[in-house]
């Protein structure tokens, strides 16, 4: 199961340490090393994750990393990242999708399976548990 998370949370993984990349820890050959190395692995992971026979494919992205701690129902957000799609819509560190557009979310894998059926200018609506309590948002892909 652990192998099957993480090669869902590749991309997302992926897109998210892009975006919070933090050069000011590392040095000037480390980051061309970094840069090199990204280069090698975007077209790999871009779009598309094999879980087991079952490819997943999608086109669209809230902008938020996974709690990989996380072992309740939802899929709960680690970092929402800004100016993307979900924080847009309002979505918070912290918050536990539970839904999109009324399709329960069980977990990481379904999450990532439910985004396969949605392209950029699509809506959504999304459930959410915020601290014990529901809240639903709109969130429209960019």
């Amino acid at each position: 199961m652990k192998i099957k998370i993480l090669l869902v949370l590749l991309p997302l993984l992926f897109l998210g340490l892009v975006s919070c990349k933090d050069n000011n820890s590392t040095s000037e050959k480390e980051s061309k090393a970094t840069t090199t190395k990204e280069k090698e692995i975007v077209p790999k992971v871009k779009n598309e994750v094999q879980v087991g026979e079952e490819k997943l494919v999608y086109k669209v992205s809230l902008g938020v990393l996974p709690d990989l701690a996380y072992k309740g129902e939802g899929m709960k957000v680690a970092k929402v990242h800004k100016d993307r799609p979900g924080f847009v819509g309002g979505l918070k560190d912290g918050d536990i999708i539970t839904e999109i557009n009324g399709k329960k979310i069980k977990d990481l894998i379904e999450y990532t399976r439910s985004l396969g059926i949605y392209k950029k200018g699509d809506s959504v609506e999304i459930t959410i548990d915020r601290n014990g309590k529901t809240v639903k948002t709109k969130i429209v892909f960019d």
